[in-house]
């Protein structure tokens, strides 16, 4: 349950990181990623900084921490995982998926990160949600 984690919105042209205190295995943060689009703008609209804060409420417990506003990946040397979120484009209906990465930090020296599960979400995973 100790595991720590950062997460980072990607949007166009701008980022915006949050740090996980724990509980940050991809079934938890993937869980709670799917929480968060009741709090977002339903897809296919897309906005890097409202669906960071969405996380946030997603995320939230009684009395605090557990996830804040980070000024990067790299200011937390303690992290398991590094989880990245971003919008896809879909085709000429300009649809947005939404591409949700997991990377664990490499246990060998100078390997950095290593990506593992990938999940995508839908505008029809909106719809399911609201």
């Amino acid at each position: 349950m100790g595991t720590r984690a950062t997460i980072t919105v990607y949007g166009e042209g701008e980022s915006y990181c949050l740090y996980r205190h724990n509980d940050s295995s991809p079934k938890k943060v993937f869980a709670e990623m799917r929480e968060a689009l009741r709090f977002a703008w339903p897809l296919p609209r897309f906005e890097a900084n409202e669906f960071a804060a969405a996380i946030v409420c997603a995320s939230k417990r009684p009395g605090g921490g557990h996830v804040r506003l980070s000024n990067g990946r790299d200011d937390h040397l303690d992290t398991d995982y590094h989880y990245t979120v971003l919008a896809l484009r879909s085709g000429d209906d300009k649809e947005n998926h939404l591409l949700l990465t997991c990377f664990t930090r490499s246990k060998r020296a100078k390997c950095g990160w290593m990506k593992g599960e990938q999940i995508i979400f839908t505008p029809a995973d909106s719809e399911a949600v609201a």
